[in-house]
This record gives structure tokens, sequence and C-alpha cells, in this order.
């Protein structure tokens, strides 16, 4: 097994699992498991926002 942890966005593109943490007020982190349809959605969204090229 292997694990990549990142802060970099953009190795999303390469990678098949991703794992997308964000802050949650009230419960802290969250963690959710990203389908390839929802990391498709959040690199295109990067790319619009210009958070990635």
């Amino acid at each position: 097994m292997v694990a990549l942890i990142s802060h970099l966005r953009p190795v999303a593109e390469f990678v098949d699992d991703v794992l997308l943490v964000t802050k949650d007020e009230m419960f802290g982190s969250r963690i959710e498991r990203l389908d390839p349809d929802a990391r498709e959605a959040m690199l295109a969204d990067d790319i619009r926002s210009g958070l990635t090229t």
C-alpha cells in the first residue's frame, strides 16, 4: 500500500483515489473520498478559479 498526502491539488490529476480534507467549523477536519466525477469537478473548479493551469 502506498499513501500520498499532499497539499497540492494538481497531484489529484495523477492519483486515482483522492481524499479531500476540509475544515468543518463544528467538528474540525472532514475527510471525503472523491469519486472520479467529484475529482474532475474539483480540478475544473480549481482551473476556473485560477488555482491551477
